[in-house]
Formats: C-alpha cells, sequence, structure tokens
C-alpha cells in the first residue's frame, strides 16, 4: 500500500535535493558509541589519554527523558587543558579512495562556560591525516556534527580516531554521548527531489502558511499555520531534507501519515524540536 510523505513546519526551511550530492551515509562501526563502562569500570572499547577523569553521570532528575540523555560518560578538566580524551582502532571501511566521514555526538558543558571536542584521524605511523573541531557546546544536551576529510591511502591501512577534548579559560566538566560514524557517498539516480527550488509545485495543504525564500521552503506563521503535503505518495522510502530552526521551536515530519486528522498520531512523527 502506498503511503503518504507528509512535511510539518514551523521556522523551518527544507531545501532542494541534488542527487549528485555526497548526502547518503554507510555507518562506519564504533565500539561502544554509548560510552558504556565494563565491570572493571573501565570505558569499553576506548582507550583513554592521561589521568582518568572521567566518570559516568547520573539522570539528578530521574525522569525517563534526562536519564536518556546523561548515560555517557563526563570528564573534568583544568583550565586550558588540550590532550588527548578518548580513541579507539577503526577498521578499514573502504578501498583506500579519498572520502569524507561525518562525526556526530550529543555533548554539553553542563555547569556552563564553553568547551569543544576535536576529532582527529590519525594513521598507523601517528600521523594526524584529518582533524576537525565540532560547534561549540552550550548548558543543555545538543547533537553536534563534524566532516573530517580522509585522503587518499593504501587499502589496508586502518585509521584512530581520536576525541580531543579542547578546555576553556576556566576549570569545568564536558559530557558526551552516542557517538555516531558515517561516510558520505553518492545518492544514487533513484533518488528525486520533492522541491524544484522555486515554489510550492508538487505540494498541498496549508500552502498560505508556506513560501519559498533563498531555494528553501520556509514558514510565515503570521499569515497562516496548518500543515504541508506531498501530493504524491510513496511506499518505501528513504526522506533526506535540512532544516533551520528558531531557538525554542518545535516541529515534526510526519510519515506514513492520511491527509485526516493529526499526523503526529495518526502517522509517524520524526521530532524537530530545539530542545
Amino acid at each position: 500500500m502506498k503511503t503518504l510523505v507528509l512535511c510539518l513546519f514551523a521556522a523551518a526551511s527544507f531545501t532542494p535535493g541534488d542527487s549528485s550530492a555526497r548526502n547518503a551515509q554507510e555507518p562506519i562501526p564504533i565500539v561502544n558509541g554509548e560510552f558504556d563502562r565494563g565491570d572493571d569500570g573501565r570505558l569499553v572499547g576506548w582507550e583513554l589519554g592521561g589521568e582518568d577523569r572521567a566518570s559516568t553521570p547520573s539522570a539528578s532528575t530521574g525522569s525517563n527523558r534526562d536519564a536518556e540523555w546523561t548515560d555517557g560518560v563526563r570528564f573534568a578538566f583544568p583550565a586550558g587543558e588540550v590532550g588527548v580524551v578518548l580513541s579507539q582502532q577503526l577498521d578499514p571501511f573502504d578501498d583506500g579512495d579519498a572520502t569524507t566521514l561525518r562525526l556526530g555526538l550529543n555533548i554539553r558543558r553542563p555547569d556552563g562556560g564553553s568547551a569543544r571536542i576535536e576529532c582527529l584521524l590519525v594513521d598507523e605511523e601517528g600521523r594526524i591525516v584529518s582533524r576537525a573541531t565540532m560547534p561549540e557546546a552550550g548548558s543543555q544536551w545538543g547533537r553536534r556534527f563534524v566532516d573530517l576529510e580522509v585522503p587518499d591511502r593504501p587499502e589496508s591501512s586502518a585509521l584512530r580516531l581520536s576525541l580531543r577534548l579542547v578546555g576553556a579559560a576556566e576549570d569545568g566538566v564536558v559530557e558526551i554521548d552516542r557517538l555516531s560514524l558515517g561516510r558520505l557517498v553518492p545518492d544514487g539516480p533513484e533518488f528525486v527531489s520533492l522541491f524544484n527550488g522555486v515554489d510550492l509545485d508538487g505540494w498541498a495543504g496549508s500552502i498560505e502558511g508556506f513560501g519559498v525564500e533563498q531555494n528553501a521552503i520556509r514558514t510565515y506563521p503570521d499569515r497562516a499555520g496548518g500543515n504541508l503535503f506531498t501530493q504524491r505518495q510513496f511506499g518505501d522510502f528513504v526522506l533526506r531534507f535540512d532544516f533551520k530552526l528558531e531557538p525554542g521551536s518545535n516541529n515534526g515530519i510526519a510519515i506514513r501519515a492520511p491527509l485526516e486528522g493529526d499526523p503526529a498520531y495518526e502517522g509517524l512523527e520524526v521530532q524537530v524540536l530545539d530542545s
């Protein structure tokens, strides 16, 4: 049975697709991406550089949501410290051609201030082949992404992934959780764009509440609310989209939803929430 892809936006943008863009991701296995500890108290699958100042944070409020987001690992650091915090060896993951890896990480600086994680890929000779610094963490949990450009190298060459904590001007702690890693590859020719970058041709619903600005679909909540639907229906699918939110926005992408009723409950909602 065919199903409908439905999009709900509030202060969001939907950019036109490009079948030649490198925006598909092939997952690369990571040992213990949630930073769990074994019975001996050590982080499973990770090597910790320097003094072990890492501890597992616990949820202070006891709510399920907080518990879900605070089961990672906490690092205390003195002012100005820069050093390797965590690393693990990656298995060879491609044919040696140049590629781009996208690393995702949940991070926060609960005591305020600022802290960043520098991500490194190091070859077997200890040379840094790629490095990038994640956007600054705030006091609330947020997911950050960074792209690592990997040059050509021998097919059998393995790389080590290292996370280096960049200390701030004052003492503090940083918490991290749920690391993911994927290789960016070209989308296949079967992908089609749902948005032409010019107008809302192909879309239905609350047209008056949406518009096109700078090649993106955006909302105009002062004009109207409501939902925006694709006119086409789809069976099994992969949906790729980009969005931008104003602070505190609460939105969603509803899939496999009917035209009638609340799509967040009648179908499945992919939450798009700034929280």
